[in-house]
């Protein structure tokens, strides 16, 4: 085999594993562009909707507060992984996620804001942060992925849902 032959057929293999990759993320941004209902706990009501141009809308009710967040989002494989866009007025920030209930887990001494030495006018209105929030996609549901390594890793725990 020729120098010229094998080049051909490692580009063929290369541009056809491109093109299935491409395919592949394909299907699951197309599975998980939408709105999404959030089961976190009964107390609260979480929403979040995946926009087709790669950014999300995160909206929380709870009986004492609202919390929102924007961001953006990309594909890993078959993981969702959302990041927020700190906005420009000063907010409380709370992190999205579980909260571990276990004796041994540090909890932070620092009330955050979204900068630092601001002052919040309102305790009611909340931006909640997602930092590399990654959920798994299971046929019509995606699970949370704890990363916290003082939580269990069930994938249980938050589900998405429509």
């Amino acid at each position: 085999m020729s120098n010229k032959t094998l080049t051909y057929c490692f580009l063929l293999i290369f541009a056809f594993n491109s093109c299935k990759k491409k395919e592949i993320d394909s299907i699951i941004q197309d599975k998980i562009i939408g709105n999404w209902k959030i089961k976190n706990n009964e107390y609260n009501k979480e929403y979040l909707e995946i926009n087709g141009d790669n950014t999300f809308y995160y909206k929380g009710v709870s009986h004492l507060n609202e919390s929102f967040s924007i961001g953006k989002w990309k594909v890993v494989k078959d993981t969702l992984v959302l990041n927020s866009i700190t906005p420009k007025e000063c907010l409380y920030v709370v992190n999205f996620g579980t909260y571990c209930e276990h004796a041994d887990i540090v909890i932070e001494d620092k009330i955050n804001t979204t900068f630092d030495d601001c002052e919040p006018q309102t305790i009611s209105n909340l931006y909640k942060a997602f930092i590399d929030t990654r959920f798994v996609l299971k046929k019509d549901t995606m699970f949370y992925v704890e990363v916290n390594k003082n939580c269990s890793n069930e994938l249980n725990k938050i589900r998405l849902y429509r």
